[in-house]
């Protein structure tokens, strides 16, 4: 069946779990982080396809996490399968969120001002007013809109 597949040859590194991680070091990663390989005549992630191979089933909306937080492991012991709305509720939310263009303290300031109207808040931080109300609406950035910063302290609503 995969009589033409190369070989997958990994080393162990100490990972932050009870045990190491498995790092692929027989294929390429890519541009994201990960490493693919060829089946079936489809370019696969590597660590998806251990996980499937090894646990039987179909993956369909679903995206295997690294418990590990390392891209490059395929310790089976590692990954766990989420939701595509879990994982990224888990990885990519605030500054770390894919085209954001506000850090956590400029979301702070926006929720805590009262004094500019929502155009004049999204030229001074460069983004648009729907976003500016929908950070006041608690639509994005959820997680900090119960929070009002005044002057240097924080306070929880």
């Amino acid at each position: 069946m995969h009589s033409t597949a190369k070989e997958i040859v990994y080393k162990k590194i100490p990972g932050p779990l009870d045990t190491d991680c498995m790092i692929c070091t027989s294929h390429k990663v890519d541009n994201g982080g990960y490493v693919r390989i060829m089946r079936n005549g489809k370019r696969q992630l590597l660590h998806r396809y251990l996980y499937q191979l090894m646990y039987l089933q179909a993956m369909f909306g679903i995206v295997i996490h690294h418990a590990c937080e390392n891209k490059l492991c395929i310790n089976v012991e590692h990954l766990k399968p989420k939701s595509d709305f879990a994982h990224r509720s888990d990885h990519h939310k605030g500054e770390l969120a894919h085209g954001s263009k506000l850090t956590e303290h400029q979301v702070r300031e926006i929720l805590a001002d009262t004094k500019h109207l929502h155009r004049e808040l999204a030229e001074i931080y460069g983004t648009n007013r729907s976003n500016i109300s929908r950070i006041k609406r608690g639509e994005r950035w959820k997680w900090l809109s119960r929070e009002i910063l005044y002057g240097d302290k924080l306070y929880k609503l």
